[in-house]
């Protein structure tokens, strides 16, 4: 059956039907009463689609850089048309609604791949995006990556009166990966998360912090390549990565000395010129 919808979710030609998922894939709790004050359980929150809001706060918080996420009750940072919100806790950038449930599930399946290897650190990756559904403070999106980079992780350090200092992250996954190319890529990002984790869990209620866990942008891709290495050869693969003089090779097979030489490599290439002194995060005052 067709369904048409205003921006906000409210139905253009609302016709009774007994169909309870409704925008979005979301169910809808139908009143019986009369139209207009129906609601979408979006797992986090209930949503309403007559106010196109949500009747309860985002328990994620806003992001200093994005004025519309500091309103806590918008749907999809008050623009439907580009954005949609399927967990109700934070915004996906996807071209269409299936589409976007198609990349996150693909993504989960990756995670949850990595979450089952017999490589505890490939695990740990894979622990630090949370699970589904649940308001951790990391952000997964999908859609173009700056320098034409696989993925990105964007971190930050927030404060808010309720929880104090808190990690929130953004992670950009290219859509147009392979589900070959997606573990190792999901496994790289995690670590980038994890580190970031590590530094934020320094943070005590005053704002001082361990500067040390704040690691600079080669320590971490340091990090996060060896994960890929890890991964590469739990998959009895290899890949190849532009090097500073060509492309150098990760994966089975090789020995740690030139996985070591490998990553120095693609740290000294073309995605990472004139970044790897600086730190993840901006200097924080305690």
């Amino acid at each position: 059956m067709l369904h048409s919808y205003f921006p906000f979710g409210e139905e253009l030609f609302p016709d009774g039907d007994t169909e309870r998922m409704k925008f979005t894939g979301h169910e809808r709790d139908l009143n019986r009463a009369g139209q207009g004050d129906d609601l979408d359980y979006m797992h986090a929150r209930y949503c309403s689609p007559m106010l196109g809001r949500f009747l309860s706060v985002d328990p994620l918080g806003g992001v200093e850089p994005k004025p519309q996420s500091w309103n806590r009750y918008a749907y999809a940072l008050n623009n439907p048309l580009a954005f949609t919100d399927p967990t109700g806790m934070y915004v996906t950038n996807c071209g269409s609604d299936e589409q976007c449930l198609a990349n996150a599930k693909t993504f989960e399946q990756a995670r949850q791949a990595n979450l089952r290897s017999s490589d505890t650190e490939v695990q740990a990756t894979a622990a630090a995006y949370g699970e589904p559904g649940v308001a951790n403070g990391v952000t997964v999106t999908f859609g173009a990556v700056e320098l034409g980079a696989a993925a990105n992780v964007v971190p930050d350090i927030v404060w808010t009166e309720s929880t104090g200092f808190n990690l929130v992250a953004t992670v950009t996954i290219d859509p147009s990966l392979s589900r070959g190319q997606l573990r190792a890529i999901v496994g790289h990002e995690g670590q980038h998360v994890l580190d970031a984790q590590g530094f934020a869990r320094t943070f005590t209620a005053s704002g001082n912090h361990d500067a040390s866990k704040n690691l600079t942008l080669r320590q971490t891709e340091t990090n996060a390549y060896r994960i890929t290495q890890r991964i590469l050869v739990l998959e009895n693969a290899n890949a190849r990565f532009a090097g500073r003089q060509g492309l150098v090779e990760l994966g089975k097979g090789l020995p740690q000395t030139k996985v070591e030489r490998s990553i120095e490599s693609i740290l000294e290439g073309p995605l990472y010129t004139d970044k790897l002194d600086t730190r993840q995060f901006p200097a924080y005052a305690p």
